[in-house]
């Protein structure tokens, strides 16, 4: 069974979409935190749901 040849330039957008994918994820969570009680709770989201979502690696 052969793998499958990824040329280079494929893996070079892969791995930058994946870097864009965790920046965005870290960006979009730490803007949670500068959210006020009222607009949490307008997106169904509590402080604590918010804080968990904050400490989560930007991986996930």
């Amino acid at each position: 069974m052969t793998t499958p040849k990824i040329s280079t330039s494929n893996r070079h957008k892969k791995f930058l979409s994946t870097l864009i994918k965790w920046y965005r994820n870290a960006k979009t969570r730490h803007h949670l935190e500068d959210l006020p009680d009222y607009l949490l709770d307008d997106i169904g989201v509590s402080r604590q749901d918010a804080k968990q979502e904050i400490n989560k690696p930007f991986w996930k």
